[in-house]
């Protein structure tokens, strides 16, 4: 028998880079609910792991540095 095979046996959970990837939308998603949600019916909170503080909001920044808001974004359609 293999030591994975184990009855009980556990193997740890590794994230991706695509799990990774999603943790600005994750944490927005967060604060968004923090913003939007009664204060006697949050869950856990988000910290720095360093500081144990809240974590800053979460902006959407142009290359050049500016805070977009929504009417400061727009699409466009990839060229063919």
């Amino acid at each position: 028998m293999h030591a994975d095979d184990q009855v009980g046996a556990r193997n740890e959970y590794q994230l991706t880079d695509k799990g990774r990837a999603l943790m600005p939308v994750l944490v927005t998603l967060a604060q968004w609910g923090e913003a939007h949600t009664q204060p006697q019916l949050l869950g856990t909170r988000l910290l720095d792991a360093h500081s144990l503080k809240p974590l800053r909001k979460v902006e959407i920044v142009s290359e050049d540095g500016r805070v977009l808001g929504v009417d400061d974004v727009v699409t466009q359609a990839p060229a063919p």
